[in-house]
């Protein structure tokens, strides 16, 4: 099996540049293909004691990663609608409790971002 990675680019709109996720469909399509296998080792008749338990123990993993690629994709979406709106001063003076929440979800989006980049 191809090793898989998660694609980043600079996105120089933001302010101060980050870090953004794409190439999503890669993943998602070796997860899908995973899961499907699976899932159909885990219907088997076959399927008995240890090998079973750990397939299911692996499809549950496949799962969660799942899940997890999915998270980060609408987290991003809406990191990339609200960046722009609170980079206004206006705002910060508008809304202040909500700009020092959303810096502090920012500055850990960045980190994670950073670290992907890093060790995709």
């Amino acid at each position: 099996m191809k090793e898989v990675t998660i694609q980043t680019f600079r996105h120089e709109k933001a302010n101060p540049p980050a870090y953004v996720l794409k190439g999503y469909d890669d993943i998602n399509t070796v997860l899908d293909d995973q899961i499907l296998q699976g899932q159909a080792m885990q219907a088997s008749s076959y399927m008995k004691g240890t090998l079973k338990r750990d397939t299911i123990a692996w499809n549950l993993k496949l799962d969660t990663m799942q899940k997890i690629i999915d998270e980060m994709s609408k987290c991003q979406r809406t990191w990339m609608n609200l960046e722009p709106v609170f980079s206004s001063d206006d705002i910060e003076k508008t809304l202040p409790v909500e700009t020092v929440k959303f810096r502090e979800v920012d500055k850990l989006w960045r980190e994670t971002t950073d670290q992907i980049n890093d060790d995709p």
